[in-house]
């Protein structure tokens, strides 16, 4: 497997890229706030990057521009999944003392736009799945959540 190449200093996380099976990689994005714990392909030109102190990115293709996008949080973002137009972002402060360290944030544009919801769960979020638009499950560190969104979310 090939080295993949240093990080330019002042950069946090980098993403990276190889069409050669691991023998060479390519740097497709470098954050220089936060730390990104993950990425999600919301659509085949559109990367979603997520992280700490609520760091949310869009890479427009993998050799396209990154964007920060606002996610009006700084509590860290642990996942994102998107299912068509629908998109939900979970995280928390860390230890869910109160419903405000319990991080739910949905989009109504496949990611561009987020805004955050009013969790009515006191948990530490680390993963979300939709099954459809509306129904989904939540894991947090006390239970695995089914929910169901309404239009009005």
């Amino acid at each position: 497997m090939g080295e993949i190449p240093d990080v330019k200093r002042e950069a946090r996380s980098a993403l990276y890229r190889t069409e050669d099976g691991g023998a060479t990689w390519v740097s497709v994005a470098e954050v220089n706030e936060g730390h990104i714990w993950g990425f999600v392909v919301a659509r085949p030109d559109h990367i979603l990057l997520f992280g700490q102190n609520g760091s949310l990115y869009k890479l427009a293709g993998f050799n396209g521009r990154l964007q920060k996008l606002r996610s009006g949080t700084s509590l860290g973002i642990a996942d994102v999944c998107v299912r068509g137009s629908i998109g939900l972002a979970v995280g928390s402060s860390g230890s869910a003392q109160t419903l405000r360290d319990s991080l739910i944030l949905v989009s109504s544009d496949g990611g561009e736009i987020w805004r955050r919801v009013k969790s009515p769960i006191k948990d530490t979020f680390s993963g979300v799945y939709l099954s459809t638009w509306e129904r989904g499950i939540l894991v947090g560190t006390k239970a695995i959540y089914q929910f169901r969104l309404h239009r009005g979310n």
